[in-house]
């Protein structure tokens, strides 16, 4: 099928099904990942637009982008940081109505660790050595070395329902397509078309849901979400710069502007030729000029990023007294194979702008572009095939978390394979450290390394843009840190 018939078929999907004179209490979400892989706890689905409404988690970013409890009421920690209580919330409710309990979390990090579970999560929550329930509402874990900065973490991972997957294999199991969370909607129906049907959560821990149904159809192209959105098929969805025209019909208050915890960044395969090569990695990153991928990549919207945090976070290095680097000359006569997502509108400008400018170094990139499942699957293991991706991360809430994903030889987000032991002692000991400004120092000495090395080469900090057809109330005071979880507080929504 061409992309033109999928387009066509798309616009049909929502206007086969126009509001009626009962419907006008639905919103209908255009979302940008896939709405059939709805267990975030999978390595293969992670989180999206849709299960983001479905599930809670321990913390979570809130409102105004800070961290906050969700399903807790309290934590402390022991004087020596080796010991976490966790109070859980009372009279909370799974969407078939059992009661939430310390037994699920206790499940959950069961299966968490549980080497036959495919996710990801247990390799960033190696500090934990043990975990128990004390009574229905009281979690205690214990940790092999101090771990004072995991809340972050802990917010990637979803809580799940011990009754209903106690005897399931968690990568099987029907549950993963018809989930039940504690989150403000669950889940009510898929439609042949793919389109998934949410319902307001009465007993919802953070408050009844105020619009009581959510449509949310899976639209991968940036400009086809933004023309549904501009015919009113559509009530909200995630936008991009380059597409503000299209919804030039809705008014100037059509489109919302947030700054972000999120940057984007070349990622270089240090396992590839000829990738490995530090010489050829440094002469990529001193040819790489950001003020054309913000201009057009970004559309203006965004600013250059030089470092892995983000202004704005507490751990943002200060004492680096970075610039971006002149261009040089240089003769490489290589080839790179870079993966691209192809329906994402800055990583498609971005590997064409990268690739007219490592032209001038004499290499030739390919651009190898997939939809957003095959993106992912060779990001995630790029072996020898692949020169590296352009990938995006948030990381304001949990920079040190963020620091030790992708630069930590045991880091979950890893994904270049990269190894050196000094900048694993430097994270070691600033995510032990309950200390902000030591931690940050330690950070900052870590990321002096990892920019030496030249592992990701950060490209841009990009504001985030939502678009709306209808006035809605209750929309993010930003930052956003994440522009797929941003459903996690549809519940505060409310048609004006």
């Amino acid at each position: 099928m061409s992309r033109f018939a999928k387009a066509i078929g798309i616009l049909l999907s929502f206007a086969a099904a126009p509001l009626n004179a009962g419907e006008k209490d639905v919103l209908r979400y255009a979302a940008g990942l896939g709405v059939d892989r709805l267990n975030p706890m999978l390595a293969s689905h992670g989180w999206c637009e849709v299960s983001s409404m479905i599930f809670s988690r321990l913390y979570r970013a809130g409102h105004d982008g800070q961290m906050e409890f969700d399903l807790l009421e309290s934590a402390d920690f022991s004087d020596d940081a080796l010991t976490l209580t966790l109070g859980l919330k009372r009279h909370v409710t799974w969407h078939d109505g059992q009661p939430f309990t310390a037994r699920d979390v206790i499940f959950t990090f069961e299966r968490l660790f549980d080497p036959q579970t495919p996710t990801d999560y247990d390799k960033d929550l190696r500090s934990i050595k043990s975990f128990k329930a004390d009574g229905d509402h009281r979690v205690i874990i214990t940790f092999s070395r101090p771990d004072p900065h995991l809340d972050g973490r802990l917010s990637e991972v979803p809580i799940l329902p011990e009754h209903l997957l106690r005897n399931q294999n968690l990568a099987t199991t029907r549950f993963n397509n018809h989930p039940i969370g504690t989150g403000p909607y669950a889940f009510d129906r898929a439609e042949p078309d793919g389109a998934v049907w949410l319902k307001a959560h009465p007993s919802y821990h953070g408050g009844q849901p105020r619009i009581p149904r959510v449509r949310v159809q899976h639209v991968p192209d940036d400009a086809d979400r933004a023309r549904l959105i501009a015919t009113k098929q559509a009530d909200i969805g995630s936008v991009k710069p380059q597409h503000r025209d299209i919804l030039t019909p809705l008014g100037d208050n059509a489109v919302k502007r947030y700054q972000t915890g999120a940057w984007r960044a070349l990622v270089l395969n240090h396992r590839a030729q000829p990738t490995s090569n530090p010489h050829v990695r440094a002469a990529i990153a001193d040819a790489i000029d950001r003020k054309p991928i913000v201009e057009h990549a970004l559309d203006g919207f965004g600013q250059p990023a030089l470092v892995p945090i983000v202004p704005g976070s507490w751990a943002y290095p200060t004492d680096l007294n970075l610039r971006p680097s002149p261009t040089v000359e240089h003769d490489l006569k290589s080839r790179l194979r870079l993966i691209v997502w192809k329906d994402e509108t800055f990583r498609m400008r971005t590997a064409e702008i990268l690739k007219e400018q490592l032209s001038h170094l004499g290499i030739d990139v390919e651009l190898r572009l997939f939809d957003n499942r095959g993106y992912n699957q060779h990001a995630s293991d790029m072996g020898t095939e692949f020169n590296g991706f352009i990938g995006g991360w948030g990381g304001l809430t949990d920079p040190v978390g963020n620091i030790y994903r992708k630069f930590h030889s045991k880091g979950s987000q890893n994904h270049a394979d990269y190894s050196n032991p000094d900048v694993d002692r430097l994270i070691d000991q600033a995510m032990r450290t309950v200390d902000r400004p030591e931690a940050a120092k330690l950070m900052s000495d870590a990321i002096k390394i990892v920019l030496n090395d030249v592992v990701f080469i950060p490209l841009v900090y990009p504001d985030y843009l939502f678009a709306v057809s209808r006035p809605i109330k209750g929309l993010p005071k930003g930052p956003i840190d994440s522009w797929y979880e941003v459903t996690k507080h549809a519940h505060m929504w409310s048609f004006e």
